[in-house]
């Protein structure tokens, strides 16, 4: 293998175990802190993005529309990729208990 090969491997490695570090410290952070109910509408928005981002791609009336759907895909997929490593707080006992309560 040539230097600038090693060189390649060397520095896709490193972002690779830094994008490692960065997930693993945002879900000892986030975890299990956020609410079931703010979790999941933030997964949504992210999985809207993904696939509205998807649509702008394929589109082909607007090209301003298809020169920024790959940065909000790629921005999109990378969100989701942290965000799936984000444990939303369980529910207590009591919350469980006020939910069951509703719905008799």
């Amino acid at each position: 293998m040539s230097s600038e090969a090693l060189l390649f491997v060397a520095g896709f490695v490193v972002i690779i175990l830094a994008f490692i570090f960065f997930v693993a410290t945002i879900s000892k952070f986030f975890g299990e802190k956020i609410p079931k109910g703010i979790y999941s509408f933030v997964e949504l928005i992210i999985i809207l993005g993904i696939l509205l981002s998807i649509v702008g791609l394929f589109q082909p009336w607007l090209k301003i529309i298809y020169t920024y759907s790959f940065t909000a895909l790629l921005a999109s997929t990378i969100a989701f990729m942290i965000w799936s490593h984000i444990t939303p707080k369980p529910i207590q006992r009591s919350d469980f208990q006020k939910t069951a309560g509703k719905q008799e």
